[in-house]
Protein backbone atom coordinates (compact mmCIF):
# COMPACT_ATOMS: atom_id res chain seq x y z
CA UNK A 1 0.00 0.00 0.00
CA UNK A 2 1.54 3.39 -0.83
CA UNK A 3 1.44 6.15 1.50
CA UNK A 4 0.01 9.31 0.56
CA UNK A 5 2.50 12.28 0.03
CA UNK A 6 1.97 15.08 2.28
CA UNK A 7 2.82 18.67 1.83
CA UNK A 8 5.92 19.91 2.80
CA UNK A 9 6.13 22.17 5.51
CA UNK A 10 7.64 25.23 3.44
CA UNK A 11 4.10 24.54 1.38
CA UNK A 12 2.11 24.56 4.75
CA UNK A 13 3.89 27.68 5.71
CA UNK A 14 3.40 29.18 2.71
CA UNK A 15 -0.38 28.09 3.37
CA UNK A 16 -0.47 29.63 6.33
CA UNK A 17 0.95 32.72 5.49
CA UNK A 18 -1.38 33.11 2.47
CA UNK A 19 -4.06 32.53 4.68
CA UNK A 20 -3.32 34.61 7.50
CA UNK A 21 -2.39 37.63 5.53
CA UNK A 22 -5.15 37.30 2.46
CA UNK A 23 -8.46 36.26 4.22
CA UNK A 24 -8.34 39.84 7.00
CA UNK A 25 -8.01 41.52 4.06
CA UNK A 26 -10.86 39.85 2.16
CA UNK A 27 -13.03 39.59 4.79
CA UNK A 28 -12.46 43.38 6.24
CA UNK A 29 -13.12 44.77 2.22
CA UNK A 30 -16.29 42.72 1.97
CA UNK A 31 -17.59 43.83 4.89
CA UNK A 32 -16.30 47.61 5.22
CA UNK A 33 -18.28 47.55 1.35
CA UNK A 34 -21.47 46.25 3.17
CA UNK A 35 -20.69 48.57 6.03
CA UNK A 36 -20.23 51.72 3.58
CA UNK A 37 -23.43 50.80 1.49
CA UNK A 38 -25.96 49.69 4.15
CA UNK A 39 -25.01 52.99 6.18
CA UNK A 40 -25.11 55.41 2.80
CA UNK A 41 -28.63 53.42 2.42
CA UNK A 42 -29.57 54.13 5.95
CA UNK A 43 -29.09 57.53 6.00
CA UNK A 44 -31.15 57.83 2.29
CA UNK A 45 -33.81 56.26 4.37
CA UNK A 46 -33.66 58.74 7.38
CA UNK A 47 -32.89 61.72 5.30
CA UNK A 48 -36.23 60.76 3.09
CA UNK A 49 -38.28 60.01 6.18
CA UNK A 50 -37.21 63.58 7.58
CA UNK A 51 -38.09 65.06 3.78
CA UNK A 52 -41.48 63.17 4.17
CA UNK A 53 -42.08 64.74 7.95
CA UNK A 54 -41.36 68.37 7.03
CA UNK A 55 -43.92 68.00 3.45
CA UNK A 56 -46.37 66.22 6.13
CA UNK A 57 -45.75 68.96 8.61
CA UNK A 58 -46.55 71.72 5.78
CA UNK A 59 -49.52 70.04 4.85
CA UNK A 60 -50.59 69.65 8.37
CA UNK A 61 -50.48 73.17 8.20
CA UNK A 62 -52.49 74.07 5.32
CA UNK A 63 -55.40 72.23 6.42
CA UNK A 64 -55.50 73.51 9.66
CA UNK A 65 -55.65 76.49 7.92
CA UNK A 66 -58.58 75.28 5.84
CA UNK A 67 -60.18 74.24 9.35
CA UNK A 68 -59.52 77.53 10.98
CA UNK A 69 -61.08 79.17 8.20
CA UNK A 70 -64.39 77.28 7.85
CA UNK A 71 -64.72 77.47 11.68
CA UNK A 72 -65.09 81.53 11.04
CA UNK A 73 -67.69 81.13 8.56
CA UNK A 74 -69.46 78.10 10.58
CA UNK A 75 -72.34 80.47 11.96
CA UNK A 76 -71.61 83.57 10.57
CA UNK A 77 -74.98 85.52 10.08
CA UNK A 78 -73.80 87.36 7.56
CA UNK A 79 -72.52 84.48 5.40
CA UNK A 80 -76.15 82.61 6.13
CA UNK A 81 -78.30 85.24 5.04
CA UNK A 82 -76.40 85.77 1.89
CA UNK A 83 -76.34 81.86 1.33
CA UNK A 84 -80.42 82.05 2.37
CA UNK A 85 -81.40 84.29 -0.40
CA UNK A 86 -82.18 87.13 2.07
CA UNK A 87 -80.76 90.54 1.11
CA UNK A 88 -76.98 91.42 1.63
CA UNK A 89 -74.20 93.52 0.10
CA UNK A 90 -71.67 91.36 -1.85
CA UNK A 91 -69.18 93.69 -0.32
CA UNK A 92 -69.95 93.00 3.07
CA UNK A 93 -69.90 89.09 2.16
CA UNK A 94 -66.84 89.26 0.72
CA UNK A 95 -65.48 90.99 2.93
CA UNK A 96 -66.33 88.11 5.35
CA UNK A 97 -64.80 85.71 3.21
CA UNK A 98 -61.70 87.11 2.90
CA UNK A 99 -61.37 88.17 6.32
CA UNK A 100 -61.67 84.33 7.63
CA UNK A 101 -59.62 83.10 5.00
CA UNK A 102 -56.83 85.24 4.90
CA UNK A 103 -54.00 82.61 6.48
CA UNK A 104 -55.50 79.86 4.36
CA UNK A 105 -55.27 81.65 1.08
CA UNK A 106 -52.34 81.31 0.16
CA UNK A 107 -52.92 77.40 0.43
CA UNK A 108 -56.01 77.62 -1.75
CA UNK A 109 -59.11 78.89 -3.04
CA UNK A 110 -62.32 79.53 -0.88
CA UNK A 111 -65.55 78.89 -2.58
CA UNK A 112 -69.60 79.42 -1.27
CA UNK A 113 -72.27 77.81 -2.49
CA UNK A 114 -75.86 77.52 -1.87
CA UNK A 115 -77.88 74.00 -0.81
CA UNK A 116 -78.66 74.16 -4.66
CA UNK A 117 -74.63 74.11 -5.68
CA UNK A 118 -74.92 77.15 -6.88
CA UNK A 119 -71.62 79.49 -6.05
CA UNK A 120 -72.56 82.97 -4.76
CA UNK A 121 -68.58 84.02 -3.73
CA UNK A 122 -65.77 82.92 -4.14
CA UNK A 123 -61.80 84.16 -3.49
CA UNK A 124 -61.00 83.05 -6.91
CA UNK A 125 -62.85 82.41 -10.78
CA UNK A 126 -63.31 79.22 -12.04
CA UNK A 127 -65.47 79.36 -14.65
CA UNK A 128 -65.72 75.12 -14.69
CA UNK A 129 -67.11 74.77 -10.75
CA UNK A 130 -70.21 77.79 -11.34
CA UNK A 131 -72.43 75.33 -10.08
CA UNK A 132 -71.81 71.68 -8.92
CA UNK A 133 -74.14 68.94 -7.96
CA UNK A 134 -75.08 68.35 -4.02
CA UNK A 135 -76.04 64.79 -5.43
CA UNK A 136 -72.50 63.71 -5.85
CA UNK A 137 -68.83 65.21 -5.53
CA UNK A 138 -67.30 67.27 -3.22
CA UNK A 139 -70.62 68.95 -2.34
CA UNK A 140 -71.99 65.27 -1.56
CA UNK A 141 -69.53 64.02 0.46
CA UNK A 142 -69.20 67.26 2.64
CA UNK A 143 -68.48 67.07 6.67
CA UNK A 144 -70.71 68.18 9.08
CA UNK A 145 -71.16 71.51 10.67
CA UNK A 146 -67.98 71.65 13.20
CA UNK A 147 -66.12 68.95 11.53
CA UNK A 148 -62.88 69.17 9.29
CA UNK A 149 -63.05 69.85 5.70
CA UNK A 150 -63.41 66.18 3.61
CA UNK A 151 -60.92 66.33 0.46
CA UNK A 152 -61.66 63.96 -2.51
CA UNK A 153 -59.17 63.71 -5.52
CA UNK A 154 -59.45 65.14 -9.43
CA UNK A 155 -59.82 62.51 -12.00
CA UNK A 156 -56.92 63.83 -14.60
CA UNK A 157 -53.54 65.07 -12.78
CA UNK A 158 -52.34 66.35 -15.80
CA UNK A 159 -55.05 69.05 -16.34
CA UNK A 160 -52.51 71.51 -14.07
CA UNK A 161 -55.62 74.09 -14.82
CA UNK A 162 -58.81 72.58 -12.57
CA UNK A 163 -58.40 71.83 -8.71
CA UNK A 164 -56.55 69.03 -7.78
CA UNK A 165 -57.77 68.58 -4.08
CA UNK A 166 -61.37 69.96 -3.37
CA UNK A 167 -63.34 69.99 0.50
CA UNK A 168 -66.25 70.75 1.46
CA UNK A 169 -67.94 71.76 4.43
CA UNK A 170 -71.42 72.29 5.37
CA UNK A 171 -72.65 75.74 6.92
CA UNK A 172 -75.05 76.38 8.91
CA UNK A 173 -77.01 79.24 10.61
CA UNK A 174 -77.53 80.52 14.30
CA UNK A 175 -80.04 77.68 14.31
CA UNK A 176 -78.30 75.22 13.16
CA UNK A 177 -79.89 74.93 10.07
CA UNK A 178 -77.73 74.06 6.75
CA UNK A 179 -77.53 77.41 4.66
CA UNK A 180 -74.80 75.99 1.88
CA UNK A 181 -71.21 74.67 1.85
CA UNK A 182 -68.11 75.80 2.09
CA UNK A 183 -65.77 74.26 -1.00
CA UNK A 184 -62.12 74.55 -0.59
CA UNK A 185 -59.67 74.04 -4.08
CA UNK A 186 -56.50 72.97 -4.33
CA UNK A 187 -54.47 73.64 -7.66
CA UNK A 188 -51.22 72.77 -9.01
CA UNK A 189 -49.81 76.02 -8.33
CA UNK A 190 -50.62 75.62 -4.60
CA UNK A 191 -49.55 72.41 -3.68
CA UNK A 192 -45.86 73.77 -5.46
CA UNK A 193 -45.67 76.81 -3.35
CA UNK A 194 -46.66 74.71 -0.20
CA UNK A 195 -44.29 72.01 -0.78
CA UNK A 196 -41.08 73.19 -3.25
CA UNK A 197 -38.15 73.26 -1.43
CA UNK A 198 -39.09 70.85 1.35
CA UNK A 199 -38.09 67.51 -0.10
CA UNK A 200 -34.99 67.83 -1.41
CA UNK A 201 -33.54 69.44 -5.36
CA UNK A 202 -32.82 65.83 -6.74
CA UNK A 203 -36.11 64.25 -5.15
CA UNK A 204 -39.40 63.70 -6.55
CA UNK A 205 -43.05 63.96 -4.50
CA UNK A 206 -45.67 62.53 -5.59
CA UNK A 207 -49.27 62.54 -3.45
CA UNK A 208 -51.20 60.01 -4.49
CA UNK A 209 -55.38 59.38 -3.38
CA UNK A 210 -56.64 57.18 -0.32
CA UNK A 211 -56.87 55.03 -3.78
CA UNK A 212 -53.29 55.56 -5.16
CA UNK A 213 -54.37 57.25 -7.49
CA UNK A 214 -52.33 60.67 -9.01
CA UNK A 215 -52.79 63.67 -7.43
CA UNK A 216 -49.99 65.96 -8.01
CA UNK A 217 -46.32 65.77 -8.61
CA UNK A 218 -44.36 68.92 -10.36
CA UNK A 219 -43.81 66.67 -13.61
CA UNK A 220 -47.55 65.42 -13.65
CA UNK A 221 -46.60 62.80 -16.77
CA UNK A 222 -44.28 61.04 -13.45
CA UNK A 223 -47.35 60.39 -11.33
CA UNK A 224 -49.68 59.05 -13.97
CA UNK A 225 -46.97 56.65 -15.68
CA UNK A 226 -45.72 55.93 -11.75
CA UNK A 227 -48.90 55.49 -9.72
CA UNK A 228 -49.92 52.35 -11.56
CA UNK A 229 -46.31 50.44 -10.89
CA UNK A 230 -46.90 51.78 -7.65
CA UNK A 231 -50.25 50.47 -6.99
CA UNK A 232 -49.41 47.40 -8.64
CA UNK A 233 -46.25 46.63 -6.17
CA UNK A 234 -48.50 47.31 -3.34
CA UNK A 235 -51.38 45.06 -3.92
CA UNK A 236 -49.13 41.96 -4.93
CA UNK A 237 -47.43 43.00 -0.89
CA UNK A 238 -44.39 44.08 -2.70
CA UNK A 239 -41.74 46.89 -0.93
CA UNK A 240 -41.84 49.71 -3.27
CA UNK A 241 -38.23 49.98 -4.22
CA UNK A 242 -37.06 47.56 -6.74
CA UNK A 243 -33.32 46.10 -7.34
CA UNK A 244 -33.73 46.94 -10.86
CA UNK A 245 -34.44 50.83 -10.89
CA UNK A 246 -32.30 53.10 -10.05
CA UNK A 247 -34.16 55.11 -7.33
CA UNK A 248 -35.62 54.35 -3.64
CA UNK A 249 -39.30 55.00 -2.28
CA UNK A 250 -40.57 56.29 0.92
CA UNK A 251 -44.33 56.61 1.90
CA UNK A 252 -46.21 58.15 4.36
CA UNK A 253 -50.08 58.98 4.89
CA UNK A 254 -51.48 61.81 5.91
CA UNK A 255 -54.28 61.57 8.07
CA UNK A 256 -55.97 64.81 7.45
CA UNK A 257 -56.41 64.69 3.56
CA UNK A 258 -55.89 60.72 3.39
CA UNK A 259 -53.30 61.19 0.44
CA UNK A 260 -50.31 59.06 0.25
CA UNK A 261 -46.72 60.70 -0.09
CA UNK A 262 -44.02 59.53 -1.94
CA UNK A 263 -40.92 60.48 -2.22
CA UNK A 264 -38.82 59.30 -4.96
CA UNK A 265 -34.79 59.45 -4.43
CA UNK A 266 -31.90 58.40 -7.07
CA UNK A 267 -30.50 55.17 -5.24
CA UNK A 268 -27.29 56.24 -3.60
CA UNK A 269 -25.68 52.86 -5.54
CA UNK A 270 -26.90 52.89 -9.09
CA UNK A 271 -26.39 49.72 -11.05
CA UNK A 272 -23.45 51.23 -12.66
CA UNK A 273 -22.30 52.38 -9.63
CA UNK A 274 -22.23 49.26 -7.67
CA UNK A 275 -20.49 47.51 -11.12
CA UNK A 276 -17.85 50.44 -10.79
CA UNK A 277 -17.78 49.70 -7.32
CA UNK A 278 -17.29 45.87 -7.22
CA UNK A 279 -14.65 45.93 -10.17
CA UNK A 280 -12.94 48.30 -8.34
CA UNK A 281 -12.97 46.04 -5.29
CA UNK A 282 -12.14 43.24 -7.80
CA UNK A 283 -8.90 45.23 -8.48
CA UNK A 284 -8.42 46.05 -5.09
CA UNK A 285 -8.64 42.00 -4.38
CA UNK A 286 -6.08 41.16 -7.02
CA UNK A 287 -3.48 43.70 -5.67
CA UNK A 288 -3.81 42.40 -2.22
CA UNK A 289 -3.77 38.85 -3.57
CA UNK A 290 -0.75 39.37 -5.77
CA UNK A 291 1.25 41.12 -2.88
CA UNK A 292 -0.21 38.38 -0.15
CA UNK A 293 1.83 35.82 -2.51
CA UNK A 294 4.55 37.36 -2.86
CA UNK A 295 5.26 38.18 0.79
CA UNK A 296 4.10 34.95 1.81
CA UNK A 297 6.44 33.09 -0.46
CA UNK A 298 9.50 35.73 0.85
CA UNK A 299 8.72 34.98 4.59
CA UNK A 300 8.34 31.05 4.18
CA UNK A 301 11.27 31.11 2.18
CA UNK A 302 13.38 33.01 4.91
CA UNK A 303 11.78 31.01 7.75
CA UNK A 304 12.24 27.71 5.53
CA UNK A 305 16.14 28.30 4.27
CA UNK A 306 18.09 27.77 7.80
CA UNK A 307 15.52 24.46 8.67
CA UNK A 308 16.38 23.01 5.22
CA UNK A 309 19.35 23.82 6.19
CA UNK A 310 19.97 22.12 9.39
CA UNK A 311 17.96 19.20 7.82
CA UNK A 312 20.66 18.81 4.87
CA UNK A 313 23.61 19.05 7.86
CA UNK A 314 21.60 16.09 9.99
CA UNK A 315 21.71 13.87 6.68
CA UNK A 316 25.42 14.46 6.53
CA UNK A 317 25.70 13.63 10.61
CA UNK A 318 23.86 10.71 10.15
CA UNK A 319 26.41 9.95 7.32
CA UNK A 320 29.54 10.51 9.96
CA UNK A 321 30.67 13.51 8.06
CA UNK A 322 31.59 15.63 11.27
CA UNK A 323 32.53 18.32 9.04
CA UNK A 324 29.94 19.60 8.42
CA UNK A 325 28.54 23.58 9.66
CA UNK A 326 25.41 25.34 9.51
CA UNK A 327 25.94 29.05 8.58
CA UNK A 328 24.21 30.89 11.86
CA UNK A 329 23.38 34.17 10.06
CA UNK A 330 20.49 34.88 12.12
CA UNK A 331 20.11 36.57 15.43
CA UNK A 332 16.48 34.76 16.56
CA UNK A 333 15.96 31.61 17.90
CA UNK A 334 16.64 29.69 14.76
CA UNK A 335 20.22 31.32 14.73
CA UNK A 336 20.71 30.08 17.92
CA UNK A 337 19.25 26.40 16.92
CA UNK A 338 22.31 26.23 14.27
CA UNK A 339 24.74 27.82 16.56
CA UNK A 340 23.57 24.78 18.78
CA UNK A 341 23.82 22.46 15.84
CA UNK A 342 27.36 23.39 15.10
CA UNK A 343 28.36 22.80 19.01
CA UNK A 344 26.81 19.53 18.81
CA UNK A 345 28.70 18.12 16.27
CA UNK A 346 31.80 19.41 17.67
CA UNK A 347 31.54 17.73 20.86
CA UNK A 348 30.24 14.96 19.19
CA UNK A 349 33.36 14.87 16.86
CA UNK A 350 35.59 15.23 20.15
CA UNK A 351 33.74 12.23 21.87
CA UNK A 352 34.32 10.35 18.61
CA UNK A 353 38.14 11.07 18.50
CA UNK A 354 38.33 10.12 22.52
CA UNK A 355 36.45 7.12 21.66
CA UNK A 356 38.62 6.22 19.44
CA UNK A 357 41.98 6.73 21.34
CA UNK A 358 40.50 4.94 23.99
CA UNK A 359 39.50 1.82 21.77
CA UNK A 360 43.36 1.75 20.87
CA UNK A 361 44.74 2.00 24.49
CA UNK A 362 42.39 -0.60 25.31
CA UNK A 363 43.54 -2.62 22.12
CA UNK A 364 47.41 -2.37 23.01
CA UNK A 365 46.72 -3.23 26.67
CA UNK A 366 44.39 -6.56 25.98
CA UNK A 367 47.89 -7.48 23.09
CA UNK A 368 49.96 -6.41 26.23
CA UNK A 369 48.66 -8.87 28.44
CA UNK A 370 48.29 -11.49 26.14
CA UNK A 371 51.91 -11.24 25.36
CA UNK A 372 52.04 -11.12 29.38
CA UNK A 373 50.07 -14.29 29.91
CA UNK A 374 51.99 -16.06 26.65
CA UNK A 375 55.48 -15.63 28.40
CA UNK A 376 54.68 -16.92 31.63
CA UNK A 377 53.82 -20.24 29.67
CA UNK A 378 56.35 -20.54 27.44
CA UNK A 379 58.88 -20.48 31.14
CA UNK A 380 56.54 -22.83 32.79
CA UNK A 381 56.77 -25.31 29.40
CA UNK A 382 60.62 -24.70 29.27
CA UNK A 383 60.80 -25.48 32.92
CA UNK A 384 58.58 -28.60 32.42
CA UNK A 385 60.97 -29.78 29.53
CA UNK A 386 64.30 -29.04 31.95
CA UNK A 387 62.71 -30.93 34.30
CA UNK A 388 61.67 -34.09 32.01
CA UNK A 389 65.58 -33.69 31.05
CA UNK A 390 67.00 -33.75 34.20
CA UNK A 391 65.08 -36.85 34.74
CA UNK A 392 66.01 -38.35 31.79
CA UNK A 393 69.81 -37.81 32.68
CA UNK A 394 69.11 -38.71 36.14
CA UNK A 395 69.79 -35.11 37.59
CA UNK A 396 66.92 -35.43 40.82
CA UNK A 397 67.66 -31.88 42.12
CA UNK A 398 67.46 -30.01 38.72
CA UNK A 399 63.79 -31.52 37.97
CA UNK A 400 63.08 -31.13 41.68
CA UNK A 401 63.98 -27.34 41.55
CA UNK A 402 62.44 -26.96 38.22
CA UNK A 403 59.18 -28.64 38.92
CA UNK A 404 59.00 -26.02 42.31
CA UNK A 405 60.07 -23.14 40.31
CA UNK A 406 57.19 -23.66 38.19
CA UNK A 407 54.35 -24.38 40.70
CA UNK A 408 55.10 -20.89 42.01
CA UNK A 409 55.14 -19.44 38.14
CA UNK A 410 51.57 -20.72 37.66
CA UNK A 411 50.53 -19.36 41.10
CA UNK A 412 51.48 -16.17 40.70
CA UNK A 413 49.98 -15.62 37.40
CA UNK A 414 46.53 -17.56 38.60
CA UNK A 415 43.53 -15.27 38.21
CA UNK A 416 41.88 -16.40 41.32
CA UNK A 417 41.25 -13.52 43.86
CA UNK A 418 41.36 -15.84 46.89
CA UNK A 419 43.53 -19.21 47.16
CA UNK A 420 42.99 -21.81 50.11
CA UNK A 421 45.41 -21.64 53.05
CA UNK A 422 46.54 -24.91 52.17
CA UNK A 423 48.01 -24.24 48.54
CA UNK A 424 49.89 -21.27 49.86
CA UNK A 425 51.59 -23.45 52.42
CA UNK A 426 52.18 -25.96 50.09
CA UNK A 427 53.68 -22.84 47.54
CA UNK A 428 55.67 -21.95 50.74
CA UNK A 429 56.67 -25.27 51.07
CA UNK A 430 57.90 -25.40 47.08
CA UNK A 431 59.54 -22.15 47.46
CA UNK A 432 61.93 -23.04 50.32
CA UNK A 433 62.77 -26.30 48.58
CA UNK A 434 63.53 -24.29 45.41
CA UNK A 435 65.85 -21.92 47.03
CA UNK A 436 66.90 -24.75 49.44
CA UNK A 437 68.39 -26.23 46.22
CA UNK A 438 69.34 -23.31 44.51
CA UNK A 439 71.96 -22.89 47.63
CA UNK A 440 73.64 -25.72 46.91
Amino acid sequence: MSRVAKPSFRRRLFAGFLAASLIPVLACSAMLLQIFRLRLAGDAEREMAEQLEVASRSLDGAFDAFSQAAGRLRGNPIIAEALAGRAGEDTLVNNELFNATREARDYGGFALYDLEGTRRYSTRRDPREERLSPEWGPLYAASEPGEAPRFTACEDAADVSAPLLRGAVRLSDGMGRPVGYLLVSMYYDDFRQLLEGKYGAQNELILLSPYWRPVYCVQPSLAESLAPRLRSRLLAGQALDSPEEDFQYAAARHEASGLNLILRRPQTFTGETMRLLYTVSFGCAVVCVALSVLMSFKLSGQMFRPIQRLRQGIGEVEHNNLDVCVPAEREDELGELARRFNEMVEALKRNQEALVANQRELNQAQIRMLQAQLNPHFLCNTLDTMKWISKINKVPQVAVMSTNLADILRFCISPEEFVPLGREVEILTAWRAWKTAWWR
